[in-house]
């Protein structure tokens, strides 16, 4: 056993061993690496970056549901068959990807087709392609509509297809070689009616059944959603839009009270009953075209910061000075709110929240 004495030397001994062993290390490190005292340390100044929240990276996106019916008959009331193609939806495309300034390969918006034919399109920059394409079965365009207003911002989707107003039921579609036989069925002695369209599957696709894709989820967010479609009555049993931008006084004039920022705005070309009609050769272009869409681009490039009631004015007018009075169309502009300023039917970006 060891004496305090011989453990206080010990002791002594490993301190002065340490210092010893501290004084090498600082000779060698000093000798190695002779710039390392020479070195100042520089904090890194703040940068901005590119990173966004998933609220605030918001892309607008444009909607297209384009529906010919070529080969396709409907069968009458009377049992007879009516030729159901419609020309104008071929046409109507150009005119507003034009105003759109659509340009192949975008990638600032997103844009998503839905028709049942093939188009090629000539953008600004004179590059001509074939423009994407997915078939508008009702499931598809239920499914592209919720894609793109939940990760977009400000949005305008156009229907282009046999919009109907009548007795809810079903509908059947027989297809055969080169076309296809459709036939509506009414529930039961219905007195209810309501506005639909029909999809490449046949089936219909009424307000109840878009809407909740465009209010399920973005509700909450701010931008403006625009749809552009044949009959004012499409949503009236779902949302009430009561700002109305028309020549007209209505008694509904009170704002719809509603949690959500999104704006809603519905540009419709005739009211319930009334046929949506078309124009041949107008400003520009060739062939036959929807005279609702074609008479409102054709005016808000011409008059960029005309207001809401003045296009609706302009279209009216020009609307009942057809000669056949039977066939005559009303278009009306409706909003959840007021809409302030010129008539967009892409407003642009929408701000950060």
């Amino acid at each position: 056993m060891l004496s305090k004495s011989h453990r206080h030397i010990d002791n002594a001994d490993r301190l002065n061993l340490a210092s010893r062993l501290r004084a090498f290390k600082s000779r060698n490190i000093s000798r190695l690496f002779p710039l390392l005292s020479s070195l100042k340390y520089s904090k890194p100044k703040s940068q901005w970056t590119r990173e966004f929240r998933v609220d605030q990276a918001k892309k607008d996106f444009v909607v297209l549901i384009l529906l010919s019916y070529k080969g396709w008959k409907r069968v009458t009331e009377s049992g007879g068959l009516e030729d159901m193609e419609l020309h104008a939806v071929r046409n109507d495309p150009h005119m507003l990807l034009d105003y759109l300034n659509y340009r192949h390969d975008d990638t600032s918006k997103d844009w998503y087709f839905l028709k049942d034919f093939d188009l090629e399109y000539t953008d600004w920059t004179g590059v001509t392609k074939a423009l994407p394409s997915t078939m508008p079965s009702k499931s598809a365009i239920l499914r592209i509509v919720r894609e793109a207003t939940r990760k977009g911002g400000s949005g305008f989707i156009h229907v282009g297809a046999h919009c109907m107003y009548g007795c809810y039921g079903t509908s059947h579609l027989n297809v055969q070689a080169g076309g296809a036989v459709y036939t509506e069925i009414p529930i039961g002695q219905s007195d209810g009616k309501a506005a639909y369209f029909i999809s490449s599957d046949g089936q219909r696709v009424y307000g109840r059944d878009l809407h909740p894709c465009f209010s399920d989820g973005s509700e909450g967010r701010g931008g403006t959603l625009t749809l552009l479609l044949d009959v004012r009555a499409y949503l009236k049993d779902v949302v009430s839009l009561s700002c109305l931008n028309t020549t007209t006084p209505d008694a509904a004039t009170e704002i719809e009270q509603t949690r959500t920022r999104k704006q809603l705005v519905l540009i419709s070309s005739s009211q319930a009953g009334q046929v949506a009609g078309s124009l041949q050769n107008p400003a520009g272009y060739k062939g036959v075209f929807g005279a609702g869409t074609s008479l409102m681009i054709e005016y808000l490039s011409g008059h960029p910061s005309a207001s809401p009631t003045e296009v609706v004015g302009y279209l009216n007018t020009v609307c009942s000075k057809r000669p056949e009075v039977h066939l005559r169309q009303s278009p009306s502009i409706v909003s959840r709110y007021p809409i302030e300023g010129a008539l967009r039917l892409l407003p642009g970006p929408t701000a950060a929240l």
